[in-house]
C-alpha cells in the first residue's frame, strides 16, 4: 500500500489522520496531518511488518504525532514534527514490541517528549534533532517494558528545553529497569536523567549540562560544554552547523555503519583537512541558511534545520524497492552491534 501526498487537516475528535492496522508493506510519504483537535493523532501504523514513514509533517495535532505499536523491520525519516502539544502528545513513539525500527534524519520540536520508547528490541535513533517541550519533557523517554534491548542512539542532538524548570529531568530520561545493552554515542546532549548512566554504554558524547542522572567525575570519555553556542552556529535560532573551533569537530568515534551516513545522507569518509563539502541549510523556522562545512567522519553532529521533503537518500520511490533497501541497511546496520548493545569500532 502507498499513501502519498496526503493532506489531512480540520478533525475533531478522538481519531487518527492516518491509519492501518495488519497491513504489510506500507510508504507513507510526503503526507501532512496538521490542526486537528480534540484528541486527534497523527500517523498510527500497528501489529506490521516492512512499513516506512518519510518525508511526512505532522504539525498542531492534538496527541501523539506518530505511532508504531507492534512494528517490525521497518523506517521513519525526513519527517517533520512540531507544535504537538496535547495530551499525552510525543512525537514519534514506539510501543508494544517494535523490532529492528530504523528513526533517522527526523526533526522533532515544540511538543512534549520528542521520542519515547517502552520496549523493543535492535533499534537504530541516528542523525536527528528531538527537542524536549517548555514543560520539561526529555527529548527522549524511555520507559518502563520488556523485552528492552540492543538500541543504539548516535550522531543526534538531543536537546532540553531551555524554559523547562524540571528537577528530574533532562534530555535523555531512562525509566526502564530491564533495559539491556543499550549505546549512547556521539550526540550532543543536554544531560542525562533516571537510570541511563547505570543502564547505557555510554562514550564520546558532548554533554551541555549534566542534568541529574550524570556527576562531572563520571563523565568518562564523554566531554562537558557547558554553553551550546561554543558548539554550534546559533543555536537559539535553529542553526546548529558547528561552528570554527566547535570542540564536537573531530570529537566522534568512528564506528561500523551504523554511522556511515550523515543527516543529509552523505557517506562519512575517513579524510583530513581537505576533505570538505558544501551543504545548503534552511531553517525550519525562517527562510535564509548559507554556506556550511560539515567535516566528516568524526563530527559528533553537522546537523540544522532540513530543508521540508528532501528526498531520502538511496530508497527509490517504487514501494517494493524503497521496502527492500531499508531493510537491507537496517540489516546491515544492526551488524555493526554486538549483543550487549556496543557499537563496535571499526
Amino acid at each position: 500500500m502507498v499513501i502519498r501526498n496526503v493532506k489531512v487537516t480540520g478533525l475533531r475528535g478522538t481519531g487518527v489522520g492516518i491509519h492501518t492496522t495488519l497491513i504489510d508493506r506500507v510508504l507513507v510519504e510526503n503526507c501532512e496531518v496538521a490542526d486537528n483537535a480534540g484528541h486527534t493523532k497523527g500517523i498510527v501504523l500497528r501489529n506490521a511488518r516492512n512499513l516506512v514513514v518519510r518525508g511526512c509533517e505532522l504539525r498542531r495535532n492534538s496527541s501523539t504525532a506518530l505511532d508504531f505499536y507492534t512494528v517490525t523491520n521497518s523506517v521513519v525519516q525526513d519527517c517533520r514534527v512540531i507544535e504537538n502539544p496535547g495530551m499525552h502528545a510525543n512525537g514519534l513513539t514506539f510501543y508494544v514490541g517494535c523490532r529492528g525500527i530504523l528513526v533517522e534524519r527526523n526533526e522533532v520540536r515544540d511538543g512534549n517528549v520528542a521520542l519515547t520508547v517502552q520496549d523493543g528490541e535492535n533499534m537504530i535513533i541516528r542523525n536527528n534533532i528531538l527537542e524536549g517541550g517548555p514543560g520539561g519533557a526529555p527529548a527522549i523517554g524511555l520507559w518502563d517494558g520488556k523485552p528492552y534491548n540492543n538500541i543504539v542512539i548516535t550522531n543526534n542532538l538531543l536537546r532540553y528545553h531551555p524554559a523547562a524548570q524540571n528537577s528530574w529531568s533532562a534530555a535523555i530520561y531512562g525509566g526502564n529497569p530491564n533495559a539491556q545493552g543499550y549505546a549512547i554515542v556521539n550526540n550532543i546532549v543536554d544531560g542525562l536523567s533516571g537510570n541511563v548512566f547505570r543502564k547505557a554504554d555510554l562514550h564520546h558524547n558532548i554533554f551541555t549540562m549534566l542534568g541529574p542522572g550524570l556527576a562531572p567525575e563520571r563523565l568518562g570519555n564523554n566531554l562537558l560544554a557547558p554553553d551550546l553556542k561554543t558548539v554550534c552556529v546559533n543555536p537559539d535560532k535553529g542553526d546548529y552547523r558547528l561552528k570554527p573551533g566547535s570542540p564536537a569537530i573531530g570529537a566522534g568515534v568512528r564506528l561500523t555503519s551504523i554511522n556511515a551516513y550523515d543527516r543529509y545522507g552523505v557517506a562519512r569518509h575517513d579524510r583530513r583537512e581537505g576533505g570538505y563539502r558544501a551543504v545548503r541549510v534552511r531553517s525550519g523556522r525562517r527562510r535564509g541558511g548559507g554556506q556550511a562545512t560539515a567535516r566528516r567522519p568524526r563530527n559528533l553532529c553537522v546537523h540544522s534545520r532540513r530543508v521540508h521533503h528532501r528526498p531520502a537518500a538511496r530508497l527509490r520511490d517504487d514501494l517494493p524497492d524503497a521496502l527492500q533497501e531499508a531493510g537491507r541497511r537496517r540489516d546491515k546496520d544492526l551488524k555493526g552491534v554486538d549483543r550487549t548493545g556496543r557499537a563496535a569500532e571499526r
